[in-house]
């Protein structure tokens, strides 16, 4: 599975269970999903896999999650932060 394909089918529930509404930015997939591959080697060093960093990274597009990593950069910010979803990721995925 592609994380095109990852994406329709896990973000809507991930984006939700963590407080946002995947009904506001239904697009993001399509208009944001080939903005990442930059991250993509960064990401698999640090453990994170490419397309839950993605995911992550389309936080930073969304209130409140957009202020918070403002001042940093997203490659950077995806990992520090990605301890703090990653139970969330896991759970959309067995759903």
């Amino acid at each position: 599975m592609n994380h095109y394909q990852w994406l329709d089918k896990y973000f809507p529930t991930f984006l939700n269970s963590i407080g946002g509404n995947f009904d506001h930015c239904p697009g993001i997939v399509v208009a944001h999903g080939d903005k990442f591959y930059t991250y993509k080697f960064m990401w698999k060093d640090a453990g994170v896999p490419f397309a839950h960093g993605v995911a992550i990274a389309f936080l930073t597009y969304l209130r409140p999650w957009s202020e918070e990593s403002e001042k940093v950069e997203i490659g950077d910010w995806v990992i520090s932060v990605y301890t703090r979803f990653r139970e969330k990721l896991r759970e959309a995925e067995e759903s």
